[in-house]
């Protein structure tokens, strides 16, 4: 084995570092390759290889598949004309190539680490390094056969080892000039006299023009709603940073008596030297298309499915936007695109000065270009503006994905996720169909438990979905019809709508998010350059919220045995100590009252697990039977159903004992 393994390495180096003629892609090179595991056995799949590298690019800003990416032509170029950079990678596949299914799963989380682990397969909430075998979970994919590939494909800086960053060149005038332009950060403050930094490991830097200058200005103000006040120029100044690599230059602020909890200030600015950010569209194209259609590919496959969470979800929302399910040769990159806990928004994929990490919601990061119309696959009209436009326009069958999206209740409240299947005007249901599904995984929450009880486990049905993805693409077995809350069926309906049970312990609810309409300057939509900051905010679009059942859970969508035999109310907001709702801190779980006298005690209109039971026995023979039924439903597997049951069990004697 020992001598086997050197020689594939050696080859493996050899081929790597050969010049490709697919795509952009020039050269991949493998820094390591070892057998996964020693050699752990995955099912029919076989022992695994882990492959790390890194993949050359040669992008031709003038290549019309290039020219949808803001700013190429303002990049830096080779000798040859081409835009250069770089990229990591990691990928997991059969060793055996006869027990390749043929299906590559590109997994992009949050810097490049993927999301899959957490999601699907329960393994480390902060991306899968796949070095470390405790962080996969149980490792579904992996039984299925397929090649995992987790690559950078953000700007975006941390010093969590095994992070995949892609390295972004800055863009430049014709003259060698630096590109300036503005930027705007803004900070929800916790408590007094915190401090509002410039620098966030999340997103790219953009460094100040001329500090001194009197053009920057900061705000602050009492909600997101509130009248903008101006801090005049003389009560706050620039912090430099002293060391590192920023030193001298502007990394914080310093406001005058300091900042107060509870008030959003605002900045402004003056910015130089913003990143091609646009380019990690075309990294994740040609990342796949080498993968499908190099014959000499280190991880050949026949198709692909991208998985994204979160940013990543957002991230392919753009890539399909901007039309990359298209190599330059015409070719389809990915056979399917899956979308999880992105709601309606694309983001700061492909702009000048672009900040990816910023996610507008009730709190924070408010009016930045995320929640942009169009927001569902097929054409929809805005009668306001008077634009017809969808996720996928002009797309032909050749690149054509087929789609899934799958939303948290947290979406629906926080990231306007009804827009993605109600029409723009939110009187009608436009809920996927064809080559698209939508899935509402009902009550699930942001974070995962509060007050002992844990919340609803969304990786049951997600496990289930990802088997369905793979069965769609290599058997052309349907998945299950798509399942969200709508409007005709009345489990989708204004905020204001909600009949929340009676209880003391339910908090009233939050005032959803709203996505409005935003006007960032006349050349954001022709060249994603923003020319006014603030925005100008325009009538926002009407979304809907799941409607509750009688214990306070959403009605409609995909309703797992949490809900189905529930213990407890699961509320997909959090509201923290100050009343702000969707910030940092634990989503709401109100386990139900005990007994009928408890209930009447306390004047909860709900039902008591007395009532509902009678005994743990009962409980689980309810359980039993609601599993069964998501079995024959699709959203369970068979191999997961006692499992979920033992889990539904541990559920009950946490709201009991």
């Amino acid at each position: 084995m020992g001598l086997w393994r050197g020689f594939a390495l050696g080859l493996c180096l050899i081929v790597g570092t050969v010049d490709t003629a697919v795509a952009e892609v020039v050269r991949v090179v493998i820094d390591r390759r070892t057998v996964f595991l020693e050699g752990r056995v995955f099912g029919t799949a076989g022992a695994y290889e882990l492959l790390e590298g890194r993949v050359f690019f040669a992008f031709d800003p003038d290549e019309p598949a290039n020219g949808r990416i803001a700013d190429i032509h303002l990049a830096p170029v080779g000798e040859d004309g081409r835009v250069e950079l770089w990229t990591g990678f990691t990928v997991l596949q059969p060793l055996d190539p006869q027990q390749r299914r043929g299906i590559a799963w590109v997994d992009l989380g949050e810097g490049g680490l993927g999301a899959t682990a957490a999601l699907i397969q329960g393994g480390a909430p902060d991306g899968t390094v796949f070095t470390d075998p405790a962080e996969l979970g149980d490792p579904l994919l992996l039984r299925q056969g397929v090649t995992w590939i987790q690559l950078g494909w953000e700007a975006a800086f941390t010093d969590r080892p095994g992070r995949l960053t892609l390295a972004l060149p800055t863009a430049l005038e014709a003259d060698g000039s630096p590109v300036m332009g503005w930027v705007r950060l803004d900070w929800l403050v916790d408590e007094d006299d915190a401090p509002l930094s410039l620098a966030d490991p999340s997103r790219p830097f953009n460094p100040v023009v001329v500090p001194e200058a009197p053009v920057h200005i900061l705000t602050v103000r009492d909600g997101p709603d509130a009248a903008r006040d101006t801090i005049p120029v003389d009560e706050w100044s620039f912090v430099l940073a002293e060391d590192g690599p920023y030193a001298g230059t502007p990394v914080a602020l310093d406001v005058d008596g300091g900042t107060e909890a509870g008030r959003i200030y605002e900045l402004v600015y003056r910015a130089r030297d913003p990143r091609i950010v646009g380019l990690g569209l075309a990294v994740v194209r040609d990342v796949m298309s080498y993968a499908r259609y190099d014959l000499d590919s280190a991880f050949p496959t026949g198709s692909g499915v991208a998985f994204g969470a979160g940013a990543g979800g957002r991230f392919l929302r753009q890539f399909l936007y901007e039309g990359f399910n298209v190599d330059e040769g015409g070719r389809p990159v990915f056979d399917a695109v899956w979308v999880h806990g992105a709601g309606a928004g694309r983001g700061q994929f492909n702009a000048r000065f672009a900040q990816p990490g910023r996610v507008p919601s009730r709190g924070t990061d408010h009016g930045h270009p995320v929640d942009l119309f169009p927001f569902t696959t097929s054409l929809q009209f805005d009668p306001v503006s008077g634009r017809s436009l969808g996720l996928l326009p002009g797309v032909d069958e050749v690149g054509r994905p087929r789609t899934f999206a799958t939303h948290r209740g947290h979406d629906f409240w926080a990231r306007g996720a009804a827009l993605t299947h109600t029409s723009v005007d939110g009187l009608r249901d436009v809920v996927p169909e064809g080559p698209d599904r939508a899935y509402h995984l009902a009550s699930t929450l942001a974070g995962s438990s509060a007050m002992g009880v844990p919340g609803p486990d969304p990786r049951w049905t997600l496990r289930a979905l990802a088997v369905a993805m793979l069965d769609w693409v290599d058997g052309d077995t349907p998945p299950p019809p798509s399942r969200v809350p709508t409007i005709g069926e009345g489990t989708l309906v204004p905020s204001g709508g909600v009949a929340y049970p009676a209880a003391e312990s339910i908090p009233s609810a939050p005032t959803p998010h709203l996505v409005s309409r935003v006007d960032h300057g006349n050349r954001f939509d022709t060249d994603r350059v923003i020319d006014r900051e603030p925005p100008e905010l325009g009538p926002a679009f009407p979304t809907g919220v799941p409607q509750v059942d009688g214990l306070g859970n959403e009605l409609g969508g995909v309703r797992g045995l949490e809900i189905r035999v529930p213990v407890a109310t699961y509320l997909p907001w959090a509201v923290v100590e100050d009343g702000s709702p969707f910030r940092d801190g634990d989503p709401a779980v109100v386990p139900l009252p005990l007994t009928n006298a408890e209930a009447g005690l306390r004047g909860d209109t709900r039902p008591s697990l007395q009532y509902l039971y009678g005994s743990e026995a009962a409980f689980l023979a309810r359980v039993r039977a609601a599993a069964e039924a998501l079995v024959a439903e699709g959203f369970l597997l068979e191999e997961d159903r006692e499992a979920a049951i033992a889990q539904a069990r541990e559920r009950w004697l946490a709201v009991v004992e």
